[in-house]
């Protein structure tokens, strides 16, 4: 997770659009056995989108820690 939070850190007021989001997270988890499943940039998106509750274009890096912990994943 550091390296995603550092990834959002790069982009302007640390928020990211769904590409930006996909991106970052293709680029952190490319050596693991998720980015492997074909199913993976779908399921990434879909994350985006349940993980933006403002539904507004981007998300904040606390927007999807807030997420994963809400779901315990």
């Amino acid at each position: 997770m550091l390296a995603v939070s550092e990834a959002f850190e790069a982009y302007p007021f640390q928020r990211v659009d769904v590409d930006q989001f996909v991106k970052i997270l293709k680029q952190v988890l490319e050596d693991s056995s998720l980015s492997k499943r074909e199913e993976f940039v779908s399921d990434l998106v879909d994350l985006f989108y349940r993980a933006n509750k403002r539904q507004g274009p981007t998300i904040e890096f606390e927007d999807l820690t807030s997420f994963l912990i809400e779901h315990e994943i």
